[in-house]
């Protein structure tokens, strides 16, 4: 499914960033926290990550709400999380980030 799709040619988290600014589901546009909770999860499991990345808009509360539902269900399952708040737009913050993804991935 289109949801599955990361180009892998590219370096990962360029990959991962362009994936997440193309193919963004809001939750307050999309009904089904429980399909995309359980769908995380699987491929979670399927894949054995190591860590989780999650990322909302500052003053969004649906995504801050639902991403507060999808670290906990993570972080018992084992797995560390890291949570991003930036503002709305590709281009901001993009240091700040990049340090706090870098330190994740040694703690990992």
């Amino acid at each position: 499914s289109g949801m599955d799709q990361v180009d892998s040619d590219q370096q990962p988290i360029e990959a991962l960033a362009k994936k997440y600014l193309s193919d963004s589901v809001c939750p307050r546009m999309f009904d089904g926290y429980q399909q995309r909770f359980d769908y995380l999860m699987e491929k979670a499991r399927r894949a054995d990550v190591q860590g989780v990345i999650l990322q909302n808009i500052r003053f969004c509360d649906l995504h801050g709400s639902e991403n507060g539902l999808l670290e906990r269900a993570f972080e018992k399952m084992g797995i560390p999380c890291l949570r991003l708040e930036r503002e709305y737009g590709p281009l901001t913050e993009t240091g700040r980030m990049k340090m706090r993804i870098e330190a994740f991935f040694e703690r990992l």
